[in-house]
């Protein structure tokens, strides 16, 4: 048991931290492609869409403890109903982590990208308030 968590965890931060950044890099673009900040728009889509993920987790796992014949009645559950359960635990999460790598190493944003947009629109906000005024 301990074994599983340890090689979760760290792959649920180390996400956790890629999409933070994405998203800062998706609010600069859109900010230097249309002139508006709208993190708050990106905040809010990003947070419905992780709150629709958990309910379906929930939803899914009754449906995956039923197809594992898990039984509530039993004392201990079965070998099969174990085994079937790590496979449940572990191959989806590892499957969707080499999905999620994939579409990670084809994100078009590069560093020069999202530092383009960056100096684009501290050159828009120097442009409209200078300093000294």
């Amino acid at each position: 048991q301990v074994w599983g968590a340890l090689l979760v965890a760290p792959a649920g931060a180390f996400f956790g931290a890629f999409l933070g950044s994405f998203l800062a890099d998706i609010c600069d673009l859109d900010d230097a492609e249309y002139g508006h900040r709208r993190e708050g728009m990106f905040g809010s889509v990003y947070n419905f869409v992780k709150k629709i993920e958990i309910s379906a987790c929930a939803l899914i796992t009754g449906y995956l403890l039923a197809f594992a014949k898990f039984d509530v009645a039993l004392p201990m559950q079965t070998p099969e109903t174990l085994a079937t359960l790590r496979w449940l635990t572990f191959a989806p999460y590892i499957a969707l982590t080499g999905l999620t790598l994939l579409l990670v190493s084809r994100f078009p944003v590069t560093r020069a990208i999202a530092e383009a947009a960056r100096v684009a629109i501290q050159e828009r906000t120097a442009t409209a308030h200078p300093a000294g005024r």
